[in-house]
């Protein structure tokens, strides 16, 4: 999983550089190493196009003047985005690119460039490469690229074993970089979103043992579009493309909370309800990936109580996917058991970012947090309007499960003794209601 350590500073003040943030988690169980963008690029800059004019001898370059903040530079690029009044990420003559490319005066065509205007595959941002980096306008010619903006694209690469659930996500890791620095965790605030009540949704199960918990709800007067700025640029450091708003929300909530939420396009279900079943023999589903699937009595799916419209846990279905002309959704955040999602992935050759979650065990609570998260983004990212109640099927309650811990056993385990008031502190920053009993 990739993590952006800004998106960490979130939820956890991080005071270390990126590499001593990598060692830190690696000696907490979280291995982890630096990926992407070097956290220090010297001497690359913001910079500012002032003019771009067409190449006089090559039809696809253009002919830029890139101002520093101190100079003005010729530099000839072939991006097709680049124009004039761009704010830019200006590699001068000297400075170096990752991967130890050090910039030279070269002549393009018969024309001198001094410089580069860099795409994000060049900053290791991305493996963008079709067209340059642009800036926010607000930015300043001459200021430090990494220490202005290209921060937000530090990013650290973390090896989760199967034990550590939790730790799926940046508010995961966070909690645990508190708890390892004795620093305060802000968790995030999750508060429900007034309903109209216009709308009513059927959710019916055949075996609550594959699905414990289903969470749905209607979103209605959506408006599909970009997504903004601060999200693009978390979901980028994070590794993942936007898309759009709509999908954008649910990759966002995921990576942020750890919890896999879908959102489907309410008109496009047949019959307006949810059916929780086993597939039958016979029946097919076209996923997201547009990949067709055969399915048997081993996959668990969504369906619209008629056609299969998502493969349980796992990934969506084509047929029902949110597009440009969505203008209502459903938006299901449920708990699904860990060894029939693993059975269902398995059977179909399938490894998701859901599918992890739910195959090494999601938290059943963090259904109703992650229902709650994507109404109110899309609420506030694309004027929708919950018309109808949060409709929560949990029949047979999961509870808390308490763990009996002595103090033999603990010692054994690590090695040496820990203060009983350190003990309390390290188990009540990770999230653990815990008291003592003398024996």
């Amino acid at each position: 999983m990739i993590v952006s350590i800004d998106w960490l500073k979130q939820f956890v003040e991080i005071t270390e550089s990126p590499e001593e943030l990598a060692e830190l988690l690696s000696k907490i169980g979280l291995e982890a190493e630096v990926v992407g963008v070097p956290h220090k690029l010297p001497g690359i800059v913001i910079g500012h196009v002032e003019t771009a004019e067409k190449h006089p001898d090559a039809d696809r370059l253009k002919l830029c003047t890139v101002n520093d903040g101190s100079e003005v530079h010729q530099v000839v690029c072939g991006a097709p985005n680049v124009d004039a009044g761009q704010k830019i990420v200006f590699a001068p003559v000297g400075s170096v690119l990752p991967g130890n490319f050090k910039l030279k005066k070269a002549k393009i065509r018969g024309v001198e460039s001094a410089g580069m205007i860099c795409s994000e595959r060049e900053l290791q941002i991305t493996d963008e490469h079709e067209g340059i980096m642009v800036l926010p306008d607000d930015l300043t010619s001459g200021d430090d690229f990494m220490s202005a903006y290209g921060y937000k694209y530090l990013s650290l690469e973390l090896d989760i074993t199967p034990n550590r659930p939790d730790a799926f996500s940046h508010q995961g890791v966070a909690r645990d970089i508190a708890a390892a620095t004795n620093r305060e965790f802000m968790p995030l605030s999750i508060e429900s979103v007034q309903s109209k009540g216009i709308e009513s949704l059927s959710i019916t199960m055949e075996n609550p043992d594959d699905c414990p918990r289903y969470i749905g709800g209607i979103v209605k007067n959506v408006q599909v579009g970009p997504s903004p700025e601060w999200m693009v640029e978390r979901l980028k450091a994070a590794g993942q493309r936007s898309i759009n708003n709509l999908v954008d929300i649910s990759n966002y909530v995921l990576l942020e909370m750890g919890h896999p939420t879908h959102i489907f396009d309410y008109d496009k279900l047949e019959q307006k309800e949810i059916h929780i079943r086993r597939a039958k023999k016979g029946e097919s589903l076209t996923t997201l990936d547009e990949a067709n699937h055969e399915l048997n009595e081993t996959q668990l799916l969504i369906t619209d109580g008629k056609t299969p419209i998502a493969l349980a846990g796992v990934m969506g279905g084509l047929d029902t996917a949110v597009s440009e002309e969505t203008k209502s959704v459903l938006v299901e955040s449920a708990y699904f058991d860990p060894v029939t999602t693993r059975k269902s992935a398995k059977s179909l050759h399938m490894n998701t970012d859901a599918s992890k979650r739910f195959e090494r065990g999601a938290d059943p609570e963090g259904a109703v947090n992650g229902f709650w998260r994507v109404v109110y983004l899309l609420q506030e990212l694309a004027g929708g309007e919950l018309v109808s109640d949060m409709v929560d099927e949990y029949p047979k309650q999961i509870t808390q499960s308490e763990i009996n811990l002595r103090r033999s056993e603990l010692d054994l385990v690590l090695g040496h003794y820990v203060e009983c008031k350190d003990v309390d502190r390290f188990l009540e920053a990770l999230g653990f209601d815990h008291s003592y009993t003398e024996t």
